[in-house]
């Protein structure tokens, strides 16, 4: 095991990088965009919560 790598990942647990290939999203698009992400938090929130689901390492 790498200690020095296992810090790494802790430090960057919750975390996440939003990038861009130079796309102009038009209002409609970035508007769908959020609505799906909203969906996808709403289900991760269930599965931690009253499911008590936990991360596979």
């Amino acid at each position: 095991m790498d200690p020095e790598a296992i810090q790494r990942d802790r430090s960057r647990d919750g975390r996440f990088l939003v990038s861009s290939a130079g796309l102009s999203p038009t209002g409609p698009e970035m508007r769908e965009t959020r609505f799906a992400r909203d969906g996808i938090e709403k289900v991760l929130r269930t599965g931690k919560g009253p499911l008590h689901l936990e991360p596979s390492r």
